[in-house]
């Protein structure tokens, strides 16, 4: 592969590393999807940077337990129902709005 692709993957990477990190604070952004594309993004990229991927906190806390059991805790169940609900109500209210305006 050469290495403008390999340094595109690795760019993505990072851009989705990023959104999963921001995911962590806002509940409205959802973490692992954002986290394994990072993942997979920089095992395409680097295997040495998916290594030190898979050391940092961000993948140890909030990826690896669904990686390796192929589950989601209650809890990351819970807070993205929450958040979804959050959301779709906060879209529904828009768009209420928008109508009655118009």
């Amino acid at each position: 592969m050469g290495n403008t692709k390999r340094g595109l993957w690795i760019g993505i990477a990072f851009l989705m590393m990023g959104a999963g990190a921001v995911g962590v604070v806002l509940p409205i952004l959802p973490t692992v999807p954002f986290l394994m594309a990072a993942l997979y993004c920089f095992a395409r990229g680097s295997h040495k940077l998916e290594n030190w991927f898979r050391q940092t906190s961000l993948y140890q806390k909030h990826l690896e337990p669904f990686m390796d059991k192929k589950e989601m805790t209650r809890k990351a169940k819970l807070t993205v129902m929450l958040s979804m609900t959050i959301f779709m109500g906060i879209v529904v209210t828009g768009v209420q709005l928008v109508v009655d305006i118009l």
